[in-house]
């Protein structure tokens, strides 16, 4: 799950504004939320903590980014360790151990992730977002191929909600992908009611997990296996890292 930073304080371009056209951007957005809100549908926040299935959570876990990552780096340490193990270089699966504790970070960070928007989905305060501004933001990664380089793209989205005490506040949040929260007027958004910084889009829940308006939670099921099925290789691979090297030692 990502945080977003709410509240009144200016972002870096309105800083740069003249204060009256700072507040005059802020009123003209304010109005075009209260505006398109009205004619939404009523988001319910009745029958809380909604109920999410022990597969749901497992699936939630598997389907981070994190747990993906995790899953790829124990997966090709683990098939090294394999090869030392057959081929009986016991150096080889010492370096791939060296390298598999890094792995632990994004292990820990994707079961953290996962949890959090579990708990966010179960307790969160359903409110509608306006998203008005998305700006790219590119990083360049040299590459060791024929000298290249690697792109990766991510979107900082500039967005209005309702908090529930009712206070509208505007944030700013960034996402790997913005198609999934820009293709309506308004996107659902969940609302921690006691940090009314931290969001979570609906649409960018993990492992399949949906809510529509009425909070009525469900599942997407290729989603729901895919993120278990992450969750299950990235723990029977950090398991290889794990027994392999012991396995040497004993011989």
């Amino acid at each position: 799950m990502s945080s977003a930073n709410a509240g009144e304080p200016p972002t870096p371009e309105e800083r740069r504004m003249p204060r009256f056209v700072v507040k005059t951007a802020r009123e003209l957005n304010m109005e075009v939320y209260r505006r398109r809100i009205r004619s939404a549908p009523p988001v319910l926040n009745e029958n809380l903590p909604r109920r999410v299935s022990d597969l749901g959570m497992l699936a939630a876990i598997g389907g981070t980014y994190a747990m993906f990552f995790a899953m790829l780096w124990f997966g090709f340490l683990g098939a090294l360790m394999i090869v030392s193990l057959v081929v009986d270089v016991p150096v080889l699966a010492i370096v791939a151990l060296v390298f598999a504790l890094f792995g632990l970070a994004p292990l820990g960070q994707g079961f953290a992730e996962g949890i959090r928007s579990v708990r966010m989905l179960r307790k969160g305060f359903l409110t509608w977002a306006w998203v008005h501004d998305v700006k790219p933001q590119t990083i360049v990664i040299e590459s060791s191929r024929d000298n290249g380089e690697d792109r990766i793209t991510t979107y900082d989205l500039t967005f209005m909600y309702m908090s529930p005490s009712g206070q509208l506040l505007m944030a700013e949040l960034n996402v790997r992908s913005s198609s999934p929260v820009t293709d309506e007027e308004l996107e659902l958004l969940l609302c921690d009611p006691d940090r009314p910084s931290q969001v979570l889009f609906a649409d960018l829940l993990p492992g399949g997990l949906r809510i529509d308006a009425h909070g009525q939670v469900s599942s997407a099921p290729t989603r729901t296996l895919l993120g278990i099925l992450t969750l299950a290789a990235a723990l029977i691979a950090a398991a290889v890292c794990a027994c392999v090297p012991v396995m040497l030692l004993l011989q």
